[in-house]
């Protein structure tokens, strides 16, 4: 069991359908529910490796995921490995065991005291009897660590930057986008064959359409209003109009709308510059 501050395991020891004892273990906060379960398996396995009365035994388990992985022979789990291997020890004892699943707050005497046993372990002050982390938690952390940098980084970047017009908050847009190309990058970031990014650059005297609008050539004159694009622009106008939404849209609408994401794709793939 895994409470604020700590992780707990507790066995229950139950014989001929009357309480004999129970142990309850403290584990180290960071580990899982799961390597609690499987840790309260080992030590029941433990406790009828040692009883000198225990040869046959039923072993109860709410767990379905963790009695599922003791039937995987290949887990390079510490715990699961270390139960397959006494459960082998317990045979070469003649002591048998049964595992049992049953489901879990259901009013079943001896499951309902573990859990009772276990939340006690996980709130007490003990020190921690197992402390194996998992690759879960480590998963989690470089995850965290991860995002918080991007985040950093999102935040530095200009409010007047393009990329910002497309994900006004920091969201996942890798989870919206298709796999990446130059030309889909050249879209999102304007840094592309546009006459405002050469201009900017110093590789041409003005940063005009060659439409003749008068309107500077970048990213939102090229997909919204550059008369030169009217036929690849109708996919993209007839959905926009279809949610409906004004014309032009906003670029943050593009990756809010599946509908409207495809037909961005298609526009700006058709258009050569």
């Amino acid at each position: 069991m895994v409470l604020a501050g700590g992780t707990g395991a507790a066995v229950v020891i139950f014989q001929q359908n009357s309480f004999v004892s129970s142990f309850g273990y403290s584990l180290h906060p960071f580990c899982s529910v799961f390597q609690a379960e499987l840790f309260a398996i080992l030590q029941a396995l433990l406790w009828v490796l040692h009883s000198p009365t225990a040869s046959f035994c039923s072993l109860f388990s709410d767990s379905q995921s963790a009695l599922q992985a003791l039937q995987n022979r290949n887990s390079t789990n510490y715990l699961i490995f270390s139960i397959q291997r006494l459960y082998v020890l317990l045979l070469c004892h003649h002591k048998f065991v049964h595992f049992c699943w049953i489901p879990s707050h259901s009013g079943i005497a001896g499951n309902e005291l573990a859990d009772l046993y276990a939340k006690f372990s996980a709130l007490s002050f003990l020190p921690p009897v197992f402390s194996r982390i998992p690759l879960s938690y480590f998963k989690h952390s470089f995850r965290q660590a991860s995002l918080f940098s991007w985040t950093s980084s999102w935040l530095s970047l200009s409010p007047h930057s393009l990329i910002k017009a497309y994900f006004p908050t920091l969201v996942f847009p890798h989870y919206a986008l298709p796999s990446s190309s130059y030309k889909l990058t050249q879209f999102l970031t304007g840094h592309g064959p546009f006459q405002s990014y050469f201009f900017r650059i110093k590789l041409s005297s003005d940063a005009l359409c060659d439409c003749g609008s008068g309107a500077s050539q970048d990213v939102s004159h090229v997909l919204f209003s550059c008369p030169k694009f009217s036929i690849q622009r109708q996919p993209l106008l007839v959905a926009v109009l279809h949610h409906p939404l004004p014309w032009p849209p906003s670029l943050s609408s593009f990756f809010q709308f599946p509908s409207l994401t495809s037909s961005f794709l298609s526009v700006f793939h058709s258009i050569k510059l």
